[in-house]
């Protein structure tokens, strides 16, 4: 467990309490990392590609199926029957609901830092268990479950934290992260199962991914946010001088969440908890918009799309190899989603998700239509793959990292752990439940991409009545969803600037600035600066 700021070592009591060759080696690896005199801009792009790192882990342990499946049946080192062999590649999707639930109100509890450092080694661990379970396919199944479970509790934070670090003007890029870092997973996947054997690519995962992402995790602070909602004032302003600079203003930060806990005076229950989110109206609105946001864009079809690339090209008589056709339309995602990172500095995400879905739910109609008519002839061969780039590249850009951006942002920090644990949950539902269909689909399929087509209509109307989180502090979004409770919202209400009647003042908030220089210099030693 993490010690509080106020338990961390001073440099006197750790050589008193260090070996000589202890202390040594880690004066010279923090000496090593404050080398590089990070600016606070720096150490918010550092902190959050830290920890949205972790997705490319969590990527290939949810692709593996992918390249392992296919090798069991060619090699047959691996005996698995049809049955089994679905199991082993949904189950994942199944356990990862009660997995997001339970990651949501851990992360409430502990943080996304703790969190994460509490789930990676278990994960890292099921990982490497698999090579020890093969001979057993029941094992091997409840491998992949464990993985679910552990998997789904670090989505949560992966997604939460670098929304939380970032300022509001940097937080498009940043809070994007996460889907790339997939997508890399993804890709990362494909390319090994493409050069080596199954056995070799889960021998070199852990040391190769697993056990950098720990140690990048561990060198972050905890996100400001949750320290300022459980209390760590001192913690949190130490946090933020190094991400924000000493010319930055935080004190501010400090009293509105202070404002907000007066605010929630009338609740005796612990906050972040289903009953906490049931009886407080402005924290159940933005969340439900949440898990709409999250069901249309799975009704986009996206992850029918990723089980259909073979039977695509298949049909469409391409001339590339099945697995290799994995390979190129990751590759094409990964440059989608990098595509998104400029989009989101000059546009606005209303205006990026409503452009994308429609050009998602065009792409999805000729998909639909191709399938329809295949037995016609009457389409060229390139068409159906255009059309799967275009969707690629639409949901990649678009549909799918700005929708987990808003997700994320519009949710208040008091639920926001709990909110993105239910998102993801129906998430996971979703895509079991349209996996399930896509497989038993046969020669109806079309009917299905006529049914996705639309979602991706509906979404780019839904999106009209999001507020734009453009350049919005999250404090600003809070005050959004508390405007909307009161009074329905016109486009005139997002002048954040009225000013808050209190009782507060900040001078015992202003006695600690004189520590401001001791909190940085203790962090130092802990985290990357």
């Amino acid at each position: 467990m993490e010690k509080s700021l106020h338990d961390l070592p001073t440099a006197a009591s750790s050589e008193r309490e260090t070996s000589p060759g202890t202390l040594t080696r880690l004066k010279l690896f923090t000496k090593k990392l404050r080398g590089l005199t990070l600016s606070p801009v720096t150490r918010q792009v550092v902190w959050s590609v830290c920890v949205a790192g972790v997705a490319v882990a969590l990527g290939v342990v949810l692709s593996f199926p992918a390249v392992a499946l296919d090798s069991w049946a060619q090699h047959k080192d691996v005996l698995l029957t049809q049955n089994q062999a679905g199991w082993f590649a949904s189950v994942v999707h199944l356990m990862s609901i009660p997995g997001s639930i339970l990651g949501g109100v851990l992360m409430d509890s502990l943080g996304p830092r703790r969190l994460l450092l509490l789930l990676l080694p278990g994960l890292t661990a099921s990982w490497l268990l698999i090579l020890l379970t093969t001979h057993d396919p029941i094992l091997l199944i409840v491998v992949r479950a464990l993985q679910g479970v552990l998997g789904a509790g670090c989505v949560v934070s992966v997604y939460v934290y670098p929304c939380e670090v970032s300022e509001a003007h940097r937080r498009g890029v940043l809070g994007a992260l996460p889907d790339t870092a997939f997508s890399l997973g993804f890709l990362l996947t494909y390319l090994l199962g493409a050069v080596t054997h199954w056995s070799t690519l889960v021998l070199l995962v852990p040391p190769c991914v697993f056990l950098p992402c720990i140690i990048a995790v561990a060198l972050v602070p905890e996100s400001p946010s949750w320290l300022l909602q459980h209390g760590k004032h001192e913690e949190a302003r130490a946090v933020l001088l190094l991400a924000r600079g000493p010319d930055c203003d935080i004190e501010n930060e400090l009293l509105t969440v202070k404002m907000k806990k007066l605010d929630n005076n009338d609740y005796d229950g612990p906050v972040g908890c289903p009953r906490f989110l049931i009886t407080q109206p402005r924290y159940l609105l933005p969340v439900l918009t949440a898990i709409t946001l999250i069901i249309l864009k799975e009704c986009t079809g996206q992850i029918v799309i990723v089980l259909s690339v073979v039977r695509i090209f298949k049909t469409a008589k391409a001339g590339v190899s099945p697995y290799w056709c994995s390979v190129l339309v990751c590759c094409a995602r990964v440059v989608a989603n990098m595509t998104s990172y400029p989009l989101l500095v000059h546009y606005q995400r209303r205006t990026i998700l409503s452009v994308a879905a429609v050009v998602a739910g065009f792409s999805m109609m000729l998909i639909a239509y191709f399938f329809y008519s295949s037995t016609s002839g009457s389409w060229p061969n390139w068409v159906p793959v255009v059309s799967l780039l275009l969707f690629v590249g639409a949901y990649g850009c678009g549909v799918g990292p700005v929708v987990c951006l808003l997700a994320t942002e519009i949710m208040p920090g008091a639920v926001r752990g709990l909110g993105s644990g239910l998102s993801c949950a129906v998430l996971y539902i979703m895509q079991f439940g349209f996996i399930f269909l896509a497989t038993n689909a046969d020669s109806n399929l079309y009917i299905y991409f006529w049914v996705y087509a639309a979602g991706c209509f509906i979404l780019a109307g839904f999106t009209s009545l999001l507020p734009e989180t453009r350049n919005k502090k999250l404090e600003q979004l809070e005050q959004f969803w508390q405007d909307v409770r009161l009074q329905p919202p016109t486009h005139t209400r997002w002048c954040m600037c009225r000013p808050v009647a209190h009782q507060y003042t900040l001078a015992e908030d202003k006695n600690n600035n004189n520590n401001n220089e001791h909190l940085i210099g203790s962090y130092k030693s802990y985290v990357i600066v």
